[in-house]
């Protein structure tokens, strides 16, 4: 018998094949009819097509179900937690009000029905799910189950309540527990942020009464195409009073005595000297040359950040933050694993309302300040508690020894091997590099990190 059929993929299996156990499956059912499978294209055989599209067929999906309902499962019974629920609620005023009016049979002081509520081995039960008394700690204690759990995976707002609901309720849970996954350090740290920090424009307040340039902002727009051997622009703006631009062809590799003359033939003869310059910090303005330049001058030279032009106060401030970590680069890590922001770290001074100077750990070679854009509020909420315990050290042989949650990352080759290890306890902006000779203490995770990574 010979079959035509579209399906051209099936011309793969006419040469010799490994074969998967499906598909050896499906060789040992066919060869038992004498078959020879052609391929020809689907317009050759326009009936056999028409006839594989019978309206009789039906094409519409099955309905959904659910193959393994929850009933079907048995749930993990915590006997330390029941037992602490049920001392719990044998002191709860409105468990006992409950259980009162339940038991002579009266109307409930309270807006909801005496139906709803049950009893089952020595618990109270509303709505078949058990009630919790107003108790913070056994509250945190049932949220860390379903929330911190590796099991669980740090689930949402909605995703923690659904779980929760599905055994225990009490009076405004939900808001209990968005307040709890808010001061949850790990989520802050680890999930992409949906609301990035989005800091407002803080223009510099423009002086209506002064005279033109007297007030000027200086850039460069740099790697132009080559016009009269110039590649570059310094744009010179009136800020305060009619806006006017002031265009200088120069180069890429102008330096601040360049600078300076440039703003003299093109400016000062014909607006005389500026009272402040605002600039970013670029080489032309903050090198000792052009700084010399404005104090003979007698000029008062603001500097700003680049790209983020604004100048403000300073004030000391010791508000915690997260760091982004779109910018730091740490060896040996999975940029898809890896925490999306690092901390938190404490805020050592306020430059501007833009930028920040951060406290760092020492083994950080980068510049402290950042722009607030990089920068999350920290957490720490009552429904959570403390994010970090830090405990204090043990005493071994004399010396104070911190324990090793895991060991982050590596550099180095051979003896030379250095480990960023994360103290147990402790936020990330502690973790610290250690050479193999501090792990005397702690073997077996250096051992098993070693043996995970080939080293």
């Amino acid at each position: 018998m010979i079959i035509w059929c579209d399906h051209k993929n099936l011309s793969y299996f006419r040469a010799a094949r490994r074969l998967t156990p499906r598909q050896s499956r499906w060789n040992l059912f066919l060869s038992q009819f004498d078959i020879s499978i052609t391929h020809k294209p689907g317009k050759d055989i326009p009936s056999a097509d028409s006839l594989s599209r019978r309206p009789d067929y039906g094409t519409e999906p099955d309905e959904e179900r659910t193959l393994l309902p929850n009933t079907l499962f048995i749930g993990r019974i915590d006997v330390n937690l029941h037992n602490r629920i049920k001392e719990s609620q044998a002191t709860d005023q409105f468990a006992n009000t409950i259980l009162r009016a339940k038991t002579l049979n009266i109307p409930s002081p309270f807006k909801f029905s005496l139906d709803d509520w049950t009893t089952d081995s020595d618990l109270l039960l509303f709505r078949k799910c058990i009630y919790i008394p107003d108790n913070k700690d056994l509250k945190q204690q049932i949220l860390h189950l379903f929330h911190d759990l590796p099991s669980f995976g740090h689930p949402g707002i909605f995703k923690t309540t659904s779980l929760i609901r599905q055994h225990y309720w009490w009076p405004g849970l939900t808001i209990f527990v968005k307040n709890f996954i808010n001061g949850c350090a790990a989520c802050q740290q680890m999930k992409i942020n949906t609301h990035p920090t989005t800091p407002p424009l803080t223009p510099i307040p423009a002086n209506l009464s002064t005279l033109p340039f007297q007030s000027v902002s200086i850039d460069f727009i740099t790697d132009l195409p080559l016009s009269n051997s110039f590649d570059s622009l310094m744009v010179i703006v009136d800020h305060d009073s009619s806006k006017g631009i002031v265009l200088c062809p120069c180069n890429k590799t102008i330096d601040a005595l360049g600078t300076a003359l440039l703003y003299h033939q093109n400016v000062y003869c014909r607006f005389g000297l500026p009272k402040h310059i605002i600039s970013d910090q670029g080489p032309q303005f903050a090198s000792h040359i052009f700084q010399t330049l404005c104090s003979r001058l007698s000029i008062k030279s603001k500097l700003s950040t680049a790209y983020h032009p604004q100048t403000d106060g300073q004030m000391e401030q010791h508000v915690e933050v997260w760091l982004e970590a779109t910018h730091l680069h740490f060896p040996n890590r999975s940029r898809k694993l890896s925490p999306k922001r690092e901390g938190p770290f404490t805020i050592k001074q306020v430059l501007s309302p833009l930028n920040y100077r951060l406290t760092l750990p020492k083994a950080w070679q980068i510049h402290p300040v950042f722009h607030a854009s990089l920068l999350t509020p920290f957490a720490e909420t009552d429904s959570y508690g403390p994010s970090f315990t830090q405990p204090l050290p043990d005493l071994i042989d004399g010396h104070e020894e911190f324990k090793i949650e895991a060991i982050i990352s590596h550099s180095g080759n051979g003896k030379r091997h250095k480990y960023l290890i994360k103290w147990k306890g402790y936020p990330s902006s502690a973790n610290e590099w250690l050479k193999e000779a501090n792990f005397e203490n702690a073997p077996e995770i250096l051992n098993n990190y070693k043996t995970l990574h080939f080293l």
